[in-house]
C-alpha cells in the first residue's frame, strides 16, 4: 500500500466505515499498483445503491428486508444498483446526516488492500491503459476528451413504473429477464408506456405540458402507447422518447451520464413538481432558463421519434440463445450499445474488475462513523 495517502472527510454512504482516499493528490498511481497486485489483475469494485426521490422500491436487488429503507434517506428507498459509473449520478436524495447529496453518489469505487477505497474514476486517470485497456481507453477519449470507463451497467427495480420522461442525450439498452424477476408469468401485464400516439398533435401536447402541476393530472400517459415487455428479451429506448419503464427488475446499459426531463406530474409514488421535473437536465442538454418554458419544449421536442410507428419493431432486441454462441459464436455485427446521440457498433470489452459482496444497511445510523456494512476484505 503506498506510504502516504490523504483521506477525505466524505463517506460513501453505503459503507461508512471504510475510509475513501482522495484520488487527487498524485498517489493514484501506486495505489493502482497494489490493487492490481492484489488480486492478479482484478479491481474489486463495490456495489453503489441509490434511490429516486419518486419511487418505491420492488425490492428485487437482494438487499436484507431493512435495508431497502435507511433512515438516512428522508423515506426514499434503494430501488438502484450502479456497477461500472464513473460519474456522479442525480438523484435528488439529501442525507439527513450530513443535508447534502450522498457523497459521489452512484459513482463506482475500488476497496483496496488496505480496507479503504478509492473513485474507480481516479486510478482510471492515473493509468488508462492499465485499468480499461488500449482499445477501450482510445475509445473513450474519443468519445469523451478525458478517459473514462464509457459504458454503464445498472439495475433499477420499481414498485410501480417510473414516471413518464425522457433523457436528452442518453440512449438505455433494457434487459428484462427472468433471473432478475422470478414467478412473473410470461402473459403478464407489466407494460412500458414509450413515445405518442401518432394522432397526437404538437398542440395536444404543449397543453398536456401547461397542465404541469396545475391540476390532479396532466395526463401524459394518456398520450402514449403502452407495450408489453417480453421477459429475457432486450429493447433499445433512444434519447428523446418518451418513457415510462415498467415496474419489473430491468437491467440497463447506458453511455457514462446520468440526465433526464420528467413529464409526468403524478404517479402512484406522489406528485411532481414543475421545477422537478427539469432538475436533472445538463446545461448543455436543456438551458437553466427554459426550465418550464413549455413552449421551448415542445419546440425541441422529437415528435418524429416518439411517433414511429415501427418504433417497437425498430428497437426490440429478441435474446440470443446459449445454442447460438456454440461453435465460432455469434456475428458482432448485430450487437448494438448505446453510444451518444447515434448507436454505435463496437467491439465488447473483457471487464478487468468483479465486486465484491453487497452491503447490509442498518436502519439506524445516526452518524458515519456507525458501522453499517459487511465488506469483504
Amino acid at each position: 500500500m503506498a506510504s502516504a495517502t490523504s483521506i477525505l472527510p466524505e463517506k460513501l454512504h453505503e459503507y461508512p466505515q471504510q475510509d475513501v482516499i482522495d484520488g487527487s493528490t498524485g498517489s493514484s498511481a501506486s495505489i493502482l499498483d497494489d490493487c492490481l497486485n492484489q488480486n492478479d489483475g482484478v479491481l474489486q469494485l463495490m456495489h453503489r445503491y441509490a434511490g429516486r426521490t419518486f419511487c418505491s422500491p420492488g425490492k428485487r436487488l437482494r438487499l436484507d428486508e431493512e435495508s431497502y429503507h435507511p433512515d438516512y434517506m428522508g423515506g426514499t428507498g434503494l430501488d438502484e444498483i450502479w456497477m461500472g459509473c464513473t460519474v456522479p449520478i442525480v438523484t435528488g436524495v439529501i442525507d439527513t446526516r450530513t443535508g447534502k447529496a450522498p457523497y459521489r453518489e452512484g459513482e463506482s469505487h475500488v476497496l483496496t488492500p488496505g480496507g479503504q477505497v478509492i473513485s474507480l474514476q481516479d486510478l482510471i486517470l492515473a493509468n488508462p491503459e492499465s485499468v480499461m485497456g488500449e482499445k477501450t481507453t482510445a475509445f473513450s477519449k474519443a468519445l469523451y476528451g478525458d478517459p473514462t470507463w464509457p459504458i454503464v451497467s445498472k439495475k433499477f427495480d420499481n414498485l410501480n413504473p417510473i414516471p413518464h420522461h425522457l433523457h436528452w442525450s442518453k440512449w438505455e439498452v433494457y434487459d428484462i429477464n427472468s433471473f432478475d424477476n422470478p414467478g412473473v408469468c410470461p402473459s403478464h401485464y407489466h407494460t412500458t408506456a414509450m413515445g405518442l400516439y401518432p394522432f397526437v398533435s404538437k398542440d395536444d401536447f404543449l397543453a398536456c405540458m401547461k397542465r404541469f402541476g396545475q391540476g390532479e393530472y396532466n395526463g401524459v400517459r394518456h398520450l402514449s402507447p403502452h407495450v408489453m415487455m417480453q421477459l429475457d428479451n432486450g429493447f433499445v429506448m433512444p434519447n428523446g422518447v418518451l418513457h415510462s419503464p415498467t415496474d419489473l427488475c430491468t437491467h440497463e446499459v447506458h453511455v457514462t451520464m446520468d440526465e433526464h426531463f420528467l413529464a409526468e406530474d403524478l404517479t402512484l409514488d406522489g406528485q411532481i413538481g414543475a421545477a422537478d421535473a427539469f432538475y436533472a437536465c445538463r446545461e448543455e442538454d436543456y438551458p437553466k432558463d427554459k426550465h418550464e418554458n413549455w413552449e421551448y419544449l415542445v419546440e425541441k421536442f422529437d415528435f418524429e421519434a416518439n411517433q414511429d410507428p415501427n418504433f417497437v419493431q425498430k428497437n426490440s432486441r429478441p435474446a440470443i440463445t446459449a445454442e447460438e454462441f456454440a461453435g465460432d459464436g455469434v456475428d458482432a455485427s448485430g450487437l448494438y450499445t448505446v453510444i451518444s446521440s447515434v448507436i454505435k457498433r463496437y467491439p465488447f470489452f473483457a471487464s478487468p474488475w468483479h465486486l465484491v459482496p453487497r452491503p447490509t444497511l442498518a436502519r439506524s445510523a445516526p452518524h458515519f462513523s456507525t458501522p453499517m456494512a459487511e465488506v469483504a476484505g
